[in-house]
């Protein structure tokens, strides 16, 4: 009966949840790096007002950003299209894509910039920077020389930014979260939510009958107790037939893809190196002591992701060895590099552009 009564009070709280006005959003990515979170929402209904920005920004911040590990950067964005724009201007416009020819990729970035930069500058509307005590929400960070460069004629409000701080549960019962909430999403809500309450209270009955009719059998036949087994912590990526496996067991980091192939301590390793040129690509295990034996694989944005992927893994798994003093020492010397390049972009020294460039440069380690 205690579990019915739980179940009914879980219905009721779902009930009064759903009532409440939420802003309509899409996580479009969310990454940890260097322990904290990266998040780039989509907010289609956002407005162009600072002070709307920044209550649909405090609602965002305080659902996502409150707990652990926390956020470094968050960003706004009013289309996916923007948001996909720059990621393939970060992620395929590189050097290496060019053969490291500067003046080639130059161009190439100038053509890219000409078709999009004005757009994807115009549909940021802001982004809030969280590490430790900075807390700041700056308002269309990218309207800045380059912007108007590339034919961009707006201005920045004269609020450029304001500082806002994550918390568990806050109250905003201004209008701007409000007219954030798309019509009709509140019923929605609210039949989902109801729908899930009455099917937790029909399994709550439902398991209880069960778990009576069973206490009655084993009263007549007892159960062996059952056999406790073990996982082992292992961690696998595979490479196809071509590039082999590497995997992580037990603190060690092996790789094989005959003939090649060797095991170290994780705490040797330094990072899974990714290479390409002339339309292929290669992997090298960095350790020290180690062979760096080169290990062809497939060429793809798979290929990169998954090395991406295993130096994230190493990189989390230091940190975890690493004593709470350490740890907060990094993210402290983080927050005083980027409060060094806010003064000196408020003193003018460097350009908007410049700042966000460098800012996350740091927020990427």
């Amino acid at each position: 009966m205690k579990k019915l009564y739980l179940a009914l009070f879980v219905l009721l709280s779902t009930i009064t949840f759903a009532q409440k006005d939420s802003v309509k959003h899409e996580v479009l990515d969310k990454a940890e790096v260097s322990g904290y979170y990266n998040i780039h929402f989509w907010v289609p209904e956002i407005s162009t007002d600072p002070k709307q920005i920044e209550a649909v920004a405090q609602s965002l911040v305080n659902q996502y950003c409150s707990g652990s590990p926390g956020c470094n950067g968050v960003y706004f964005w009013k289309t996916r299209d923007a948001y996909q724009k720059l990621m393939f201007k970060r992620n395929e416009l590189t050097i290496d894509k060019y053969d490291y020819n500067k003046d080639k990729w130059l161009k190439a970035e100038d053509r890219w910039k000409k078709a999009n930069w004005k757009y994807v500058c115009e549909n940021l509307y802001a982004d809030f920077t969280g590490v430790n005590t900075i807390n700041e929400l700056s308002f269309f960070p990218y309207y800045d020389d380059d912007y108007r460069k590339y034919g961009g004629k707006k201005k920045r409000p004269e609020i450029r930014s304001t500082r806002i701080f994550p918390v568990s549960s806050v109250e905003i019962s201004t209008d701007p979260v409000s007219q954030q909430k798309p019509k009709g999403s509140a019923t929605g809500v609210l039949v989902v939510t109801l729908t899930i309450a009455i099917g937790l209270v029909w399994w709550v009955i439902r398991n209880q009958n069960k778990k009576s009719k069973s206490e009655a059998q084993d009263n007549q036949h007892p159960i062996a107790p059952p056999v406790q087994t073990q996982t082992k912590d292992i961690k696998e990526w595979k490479f196809g037939m071509l590039g082999g496996t590497i995997w992580i067991e037990n603190g060690m980091l092996s790789y094989k893809s005959f003939p090649l192939g060797a095991t170290y301590p994780l705490s040797a390793v330094q990072g899974v190196q990714y290479n390409t040129s002339l339309g292929v690509a290669e992997y090298i295990v960095l350790a020290s002591g180690g062979k760096n034996e080169k290990v062809s694989i497939r060429k793809s944005d798979q290929s990169k992701q998954t090395i991406q992927e295993i130096n994230d893994y190493i990189a989390n798994w230091k940190r975890s060895q690493q004593s709470p003093i350490a740890a907060t020492s990094s993210t402290n010397q983080i927050a005083d590099e980027i409060q060094k390049l806010a003064n000196l972009r408020d003193s003018g020294i460097l350009t908007e552009a410049e700042f966000q460039e460098q800012k996350q440069k740091l927020l990427s380690r």
